[in-house]
């Protein structure tokens, strides 16, 4: 579903998202028929964020239709005491159904659920096609490891366009003073000029850009001048 603001309004499908509406009546429009109504309604409740409001979305889940139970979903992983539906999140990233796999992703990266990195990973994997690469900020917490910066490599090497920078911004955050050549190079080789970015940018940080003298020649002029910089930091 697509959200925007208007003057500081939300707007979702192009209509007004009812927070000023009281409780009673969001009640109603959960209950509706209409799914424009139960979304509109899912949505005024999470930016409530109150006690009430979070109550009232527990009170509808599950639910037995996939696309309602996965609107309440986003809409309650909002919450910080939604940590306490992580059986609830965990049995939506097994489910392997793309809408309740994005929603407990969304829930991991608001930072209110936590999982084990490996299912995260596996679930990841399994999903590459169909995930955006927004999704892919849920790597940004995982524990600085050798094991999980070796898997996500592994993902890296396996993903093509938006995940595939994606997940080489996140790789970015594993960089430290001994594999930092390797992974500079390892995505400044990388076709994707952005990814070459990302390569330059870790070589610039931890002092080892001028190793890599081919930049100065790069098609690409923001390459160029982000190598340019690099070297200058030297």
């Amino acid at each position: 579903m697509e959200e925007k603001e208007v003057d500081s309004m939300p707007i979702l499908n192009g209509k007004p998202v009812p927070v000023e509406l009281p409780l009673p009546e969001l009640a109603q429009m959960l209950d509706s028929a209409d799914m424009t109504d139960f979304a509109l309604a899912c949505r005024a409740l999470s930016l409530l964020q109150t006690p009430d409001s979070y109550e009232l979305l527990k009170s509808h889940l599950p639910h037995r239709d996939h696309y309602r139970h996965r609107c309440l979903l986003e809409a309650i992983f909002a919450f910080p005491q939604s940590h306490e539906l992580t059986k609830m999140a965990e049995e939506a990233l097994r489910s392997r159904r793309e809408y309740l796999v994005t929603a407990a992703l969304s829930g991991i990266i608001k930072g209110h659920i936590t999982l084990p990195e490996k299912l995260i990973l596996s679930t990841l994997e399994e999903n590459l096609s169909i995930l955006s690469g927004w999704y892919f900020q849920v790597l940004y917490d995982f524990e600085r490891t050798e094991e999980n910066l070796r898997s996500i490599l592994e993902l890296y090497r396996s993903s093509s366009g938006e995940q595939r920078t994606a997940i080489a911004r996140q790789i970015a955050y594993f960089a430290n003073e001994e594999n930092c050549q390797q992974l500079a190079s390892l995505l400044i080789a990388d076709p994707c000029d952005q990814i070459c970015l990302v390569g330059i940018r870790i070589a610039a940080e931890f002092g080892c850009a001028r190793r890599f003298p081919e930049l100065s020649h790069h098609p690409d002029g923001h390459v160029r001048a982000s190598y340019r910089k690099g070297t200058e930091k030297l």
